[in-house]
């Protein structure tokens, strides 16, 4: 028999007996795998919750065809007191990165918050938004139900909005909104021309719960909504470093900005903001690494305490193995084996909670979208029998140093 097969068939063999070893003490073992389950179940459940969070997110960011820039007064990142001090942007400003050659689409835009009524019917509060005839196609969201609004009504600053699909349920019920008055910021009326298609979203029914209307008609009601988001679209995706160098450029020009001091405005993208999302996320999942840790911590302690009354129990045995021939090697070996398989199991129980529980937010009302890459879920089982063998190798090392002869007389 070769070297490698006597080893495996070794191996196999500890295994076996750490197996009927745990079984005979069910109590004692049943709390360390219990310990370590729940720190693996944390970091599980943590883990699977997040990374379907941020998955289901960045493909929400990323959902329109062509990536989109945003051109904003402030840094989104890095906004603060100095920044908000800085002169706003302008329809005009919009106006001129459209006539850019890499630009495709752009849509100015000013947005605020308020709830809507219509007669004694009143909707939770929704996202207003005032925009440009282009919002369609940057924003890739159609109208579903009527029409979006015209030029003509754009230019004129007509009192019409389009509304999402939740306003249109709240508000309306099973009636027809088209044609039908609401009211917004308590008295001002705007007359629904369409209805937007319903979207897929991680945040349900608030991602339907909108309003837009022409930017030209919120300025003349809602002055203080002065503070615009210029949203362009390049003419390809591969264009995007171009267009983004081609706005910069143009908006250091329009704003009066001398060479070499920094840009007064922020110029980002979707990708910038799917890497922000990664950035906060990271420590997220590294506080369900932590509280995973306490629970291997906890197991680890009590794979001490039970392989140490498991070496003085079994003494004698210990004596018997090295007295027909057992190494050093293999006694330490054994204890080692029984070890990561106590702590093995529980990462394995841990695995299978946390992924349930991931798995029962997603088939709940909530749809919350659940996804633990594979390298986790191998990772959690590796890392709670590495946590056997750790803490095992202290009791491991002692029956292996036994006396033989004082082990077969050990009563």
């Amino acid at each position: 028999m070769s070297s490698s097969r006597a080893q495996f068939v070794a191996f196999m063999e500890n295994l076996r007996m750490a197996m009927q070893n745990l079984r005979a003490n069910k109590g004692r073992s049943l709390l360390v795998v219990l310990g370590v389950a729940l720190g693996v179940t944390t970091l599980m459940a943590e883990v699977s919750i997040i990374q379907g969070f941020k998955g289901r997110l960045e493909g929400e960011i990323m959902s329109t065809d062509v990536t989109q820039i945003y051109l904003t007064r402030s840094d989104p990142f890095e906004d603060n007191m100095e920044q908000r001090k800085r002169e706003l942007l302008t329809y005009a400003d919009g106006l001129a990165i459209e006539e850019l050659p890499s630009i495709r689409f752009v849509d100015t835009r000013a947005g605020w918050g308020t709830v809507a009524r219509h007669g004694s019917e009143k909707a939770s509060l929704m996202s207003v938004s005032g925009v440009t005839i282009n919002y369609q196609d940057v924003e890739n969201d159609f109208v579903e139900e009527g029409r979006f609004f015209s030029s003509a009504e754009f230019a004129a600053a007509r009192d019409v909005c389009v509304i999402g699909r939740q306003p249109a349920d709240d508000l309306f019920g099973g009636r027809d909104p088209i044609g039908r008055k609401i009211r917004v910021n308590e008295n001002q009326e705007l007359t629904v021309v369409g209805i937007f298609g319903k979207r897929e979203s991680i945040f349900g029914a608030m991602a339907q719960n909108y309003l837009v209307l022409p930017l030209t008609t919120q300025l003349k009601h809602f002055p203080w909504t002065e503070d615009l988001v210029i949203v362009a679209t390049p003419e390809g995706n591969e264009r995007l470093e171009e267009a983004q160098e081609e706005i910069e450029a143009l908006m250091r020009i329009r704003r009066r900005v001398a060479p070499g001091k920094p840009n007064d405005f922020g110029l980002s993208t979707q990708n910038m903001v799917v890497d922000f999302t990664r950035k906060v996320t990271g420590p997220l999942t590294l506080v369900g690494v932590v509280l995973a840790s306490i629970g291997l911590m906890v197991g680890g302690i009590g794979v001490i305490t039970i392989m140490l009354v498991s070496v003085q129990e079994r003494t004698r045995e210990i004596g018997l193995r090295m007295a027909v021939g057992g190494t050093r090697r293999a006694i330490m070996q054994l204890f080692l084996v029984e070890a990561a398989t106590l702590t093995g199991l529980g990462g394995i129980f841990g695995v299978v909670a946390g992924l349930l529980i991931g798995w029962i937010l997603h088939v709940s009302p909530l749809h919350w979208p659940a996804s633990v890459p594979v390298p986790y879920v191998i990772g959690a089982v590796l890392i709670s029998a590495g946590t056997g063998i750790f803490f095992g190798l202290y009791p491991a090392l002692k029956a292996s140093r036994l006396d033989p002869i004082e082990s077969l007389r050990y009563e």
